[in-house]
């Protein structure tokens, strides 16, 4: 029998809490073999006296985590055993795999178990015996089926979104299903759970008619685990590229719509109609659109409607000026002609010519740009350049910002 009155208080616990939470975990067994009278030396330093009592370790086991997924990994700890014997550890039954531990001289150990892959969700037990059978213990394990959620679940179609989940079997392989179930469904794609059987899946949100629900299904492809996430699409248009100078031509794309619908596209302060496509039967659509000549510089909005489903998206295009100079290269003294057109009419325009290497701006001269808003004029690049070094020359106006800049090389 072995006495642990002393060592409880020696580590500041109450003797009649510290022995039912040993009790309770099955590592001690009270034997009420004998009683007697003892001082004892409290947590405070103080005496006291108490009633001794024996007990003697039964084998016990503590597992973390006590729940987690297949093919993961779990840490066991123990103690009871005899000192200094091979124990091992294994899930429900040896075939499923073992770990061997040596116990210490106090008769405890600690060993890490991989779990199984191939078990369904349910309440399974980890055991431990000695060589010989006659010492065991045992802990519950939990295995939970596959969970996953959407970082967003009301996502724009095109728009980035992200799948999470856990639980699958460890380095499995995952795919997931977009409109699971259903006749539109198509593969997102495939990725690998990690070694705690979790995953994280991107994808670009796929174009749905009529702003259904989805059903995203993500199954493991070796544990056969699988859960289900519903998202909420909504329509959009997209701008390719969504700025640029009067006569771009500029891709629309849309997703949402109805299926096989007519939608209208309609540009801000022009009346009526500019262009119409015809959706697919997943309510995406694609049409090319030339931004019209001699609009001023600034924002517009490029309008889509379905015809049937009413479904409405909108989207900003920006209108920006361009600038041309000749030559680009030469020395300090050279003159330059600079022109620019798309700008807004019968504005003030800065040329500026830029030094970026000591980080300096020098304004070269001022123009006012024609009712169409085109201007030519022309500048000196100034005196002390550097042979080799690059310049640049932009025009800044009330627009409220510079036009790109566009590179002079000294000579």
């Amino acid at each position: 029998m072995i006495d642990i009155s002393y060592h409880l208080l020696e580590r500041g616990l109450e003797y009649a809490h510290a022995q039912d939470a040993l009790a309770q975990s099955g590592i001690l067994h009270d034997c009420n073999c004998r009683s007697g009278s003892r001082v004892n030396a409290s947590p405070s330093g103080k005496t006291r006296e108490s009633t001794r009592r024996e007990y003697e370790y039964n084998p016990g086991i503590l597992l973390n985590p006590t729940s987690g997924s297949p093919g993961s990994t779990v840490t066991v700890s123990g103690g009871g055993f005899q000192a200094n014997e091979t124990v091992q550890v294994f899930f429900q039954n040896k075939s499923n795999g073992v770990a061997n531990a040596t116990t210490d001289a106090s008769g405890t150990f600690t060993a890490s178990l991989t779990l199984p892959k191939l078990f369904q969700p349910g309440t399974y037990t980890i055991f431990t015996w000695n060589a010989s059978g006659t010492e065991r213990a045992q802990a519950t394990f939990s295995y939970y089926g596959a969970n996953v959620g959407a970082a967003n679940q009301s996502p724009l179609i095109g728009e980035q979104d992200e799948i999470i989940g856990g639980d699958f079997s460890a380095s499995e392989s995952v795919t997931l299903y977009w409109e699971y179930g259903l006749p539109g469904q198509v593969t997102l794609g495939t990725t690998t759970a990690d070694s705690n059987g979790s995953i994280a899946f991107y994808f670009t949100t796929p174009s749905e008619p009529n702003l259904s629900s989805v059903p995203i299904e993500v199954t493991g492809n070796f544990s056969k685990f699988s859960a289900t996430v519903t998202v909420y699409p909504n329509a959009r248009i997209s701008l390719q590229p969504a700025s640029g100078p009067t006569g771009t031509q500029v891709t629309i794309s849309g997703g949402g719509f109805g299926a096989n619908e007519t939608v209208s596209i309609t540009f801000q302060t022009i009346s009526g109609t500019v262009a119409s496509a015809t959706t697919d039967s997943t309510g995406a659509f694609s049409i090319n659109y030339t931004i019209p000549l001699s609009l001023p510089v600034k924002e517009y909005i490029i309008y889509a409607k379905g015809a049937s489903s009413g479904v409405e998206g909108s989207e900003f295009f920006q209108i920006t000026p361009i600038l041309t100079m000749t030559p680009t290269t030469g020395p300090a003294g050279t003159s330059i002609t600079v022109k620019g057109h798309s700008f807004s009419p019968s504005i003030s325009i800065q040329i500026q010519w830029c030094d970026s290497s000591h980080n300096l701006i020098t304004t070269l001269t001022t123009v006012k740009t024609s009712a169409t808003g085109t201007f030519k004029v022309q500048v000196t690049a100034p005196q002390g350049l550097v042979s080799g070094t690059t310049y640049y020359v932009e025009a800044y106006g009330d627009f409220g910002y510079s036009t790109p800049a566009i590179a002079f090389v000294a000579q």
